[in-house]
């Protein structure tokens, strides 16, 4: 008998001592965290995030997406897009290295200094000269973002310096990241991408098959075994627009990507995709390059807010540049600001002595 109660007397202890610590501990914690997704999602349909600590003073707290992304035509950068100059205009048809140094030339003459260009920037046997000009127009504005496509290969290359600047370590990213598109290469010779102040983000990750939705981030893997997080330019230029460092971060594969402290916020699925699909309609100011060309210096209207997007629609761009250029600017728009996003709902724990009582009762 006296066995039986110590044995009975030893499994309350053990019993309350475990409840008192996955009370104490894992409030808060990874397992914590994930226990309530899991709830949210059987209630809720995706997208959808938790943010918060799980903690009385920051509960958790679960934010969804009301509709499909709609663009705000006010935050819409204006675009400037390049056809195929079926006129004339331009030294060649479509336009070349020379003619790009032109429109960039007009548009610092034009007051821009905040420019991204969604455009690849790359030509078949390029003289070197043209080259030279192109790279010495671009060096002149403050604030530059360039784009070049990402595949992945047997033979990788060094990641490229501006592509470095516009990276962060792959210790940014918090939760599991094995998901993200695994990138090692540029497969363009020779690309343009900006020089000492450039930095460069990706139009289209090559190796990765085509979706709705924009994908925001990969990992670089290079031959010397260094790991890389690199971002889609039209990530950087929202970034770029509100003066924002890629250092202030915080994202979480699955859930949410958040540009920075009091920054927008917005649900990325766990391959660091958009997790919402963008409209394809064009919003905002647009006009065509060939119209920079002698234009009046009140060209751009006096509300619209940079970077202005120098937009590729030239035929020997490919469809699938051509597609990452239109999607730009809208999704510079929708990323720009929490349209859509419904108001967060917090979860708030007991009070402490509450959950004490609670605890004192159960385990009794």
């Amino acid at each position: 008998m006296t066995g039986s109660v110590q044995r009975g007397f030893s499994v309350l202890l053990v019993t309350v001592a475990t409840g008192f610590i996955v009370w104490k501990y894992s409030a808060g914690s990874d397992l914590d965290r994930t226990a309530f997704t899991v709830v949210a999602r059987g209630s809720v349909n995706p997208p959808l995030f938790v943010e918060g600590e799980g903690t009385h003073d920051s509960p958790w707290s679960l934010r969804i997406f009301v509709r499909e992304s709609a663009p705000d035509p006010k935050l819409a950068p204006p675009a400037v897009f390049l056809g195929d100059d079926l006129a004339g205009i331009f030294q060649s048809s479509p336009p070349g290295p020379v003619d790009l140094a032109v429109i960039l030339k007009n548009l610092q003459r034009l007051g821009v200094t905040k420019l991204t260009t969604s455009m690849v920037l790359a030509w078949d046997n390029p003289d070197v000269l043209e080259f030279f000009a192109v790279e010495k127009a671009l060096t002149s504005f403050d604030s530059l973002v360039t784009s070049a496509p990402l595949s992945r290969g047997v033979e990788g290359s060094l990641l490229p310096q501006e592509f470095r600047r516009a990276s962060l370590p792959m210790s940014a990213v918090t939760g599991d990241a094995s998901a993200l598109p695994v990138v090692n290469r540029v497969p363009l010779p020779g690309v343009v991408l900006g020089g000492e102040k450039a930095l460069a983000g990706f139009s289209v990750l090559e190796s990765e098959a085509s979706s709705r939705l924009l994908p925001l981030m990969a990992r670089w893997d290079d031959p010397q075994g260094e790991h890389r997080l690199l971002f889609s330019s039209a990530l950087l230029a929202v970034m770029q627009r509100l003066d924002l460092p890629l250092s202030g971060m915080e994202i979480r594969p699955g859930e949410f990507l958040r540009l920075g402290p009091d920054a927008p916020v917005m649900p990325i699925d766990s391959s660091g995709y958009l997790a919402i699909p963008l409209r394809s309609s064009s919003v905002g100011f647009e006009i065509a390059a060939e119209s920079l060309i002698g234009a009046d210096e009140n060209l751009f209207p006096k509300d619209v807010v940079p970077p202005v997007v120098l937009r590729d629609d030239r035929t020997t761009a490919g469809v699938a540049t051509r597609a990452f250029s239109r999607a730009i600017v809208p999704a510079v728009a929708v990323m720009s600001s929490e349209e859509g996003l419904a108001p967060s709902r917090q979860y708030k724990r007991l009070p402490q002595d509450w959950e004490v009582a609670i605890l004192a009762v159960v385990m009794g």
